[in-house]
């Protein structure tokens, strides 16, 4: 896999996130702070797009596994019928929030559903997320119709 990091892990990445968010959102509005996700899907992990293009959800896998494992997020993956839930039952983002101290910004799970977008951009999938509670969601890798 492509996109994997070592050494220490920072969580408080996530409290600078948290930051950034608020200020385009203040600055230059809600809606360049969800190209910016889109782009950076699109974009950064241009590999992971590259592979679902050929069909190959492999790379996303693999990313996803990586970083909640490594984060201590709690998560499920599911394979039916063609389709992949990763369900997020604890997101360790924002439980990194929560023992900071900081309340997420209403924008800040957009940079899920944003990148998500960006990851499936021209490669016929679409990735739909849901909200499961303030700590968790499923997102849903599925072939569009």
């Amino acid at each position: 896999m492509r996109y994997q990091e070592t050494g220490a892990v920072h969580k408080d990445f996530h409290g600078v996130v948290n930051c950034t968010i608020e200020y385009i959102c203040k600055n230059f509005g809600k809606n360049t702070m969800h190209e910016i996700f889109f782009k950076t899907g699109r974009d950064v992990y241009k590999d992971i797009r590259e592979h679902l293009a050929k069909g190959d959800s492999s790379e996303l896998e693999n990313f996803w596994i990586y970083f909640l494992d490594r984060e201590d997020g709690e998560f499920d993956m599911e394979k039916n019928n063609g389709e992949i839930k990763l369900i997020v039952k604890k997101c360790p983002a924002m439980e990194h929030l929560k023992m900071l101290e900081i309340e997420p910004h209403p924008e800040f799970c957009s940079q899920t559903e944003y990148m998500n977008k960006g990851l499936c951009h021209g490669t016929g999938f679409e990735i739909k997320t849901v909200k499961t509670g303030k700590f968790s969601c499923v997102q849903t890798l599925r072939r569009k119709s």
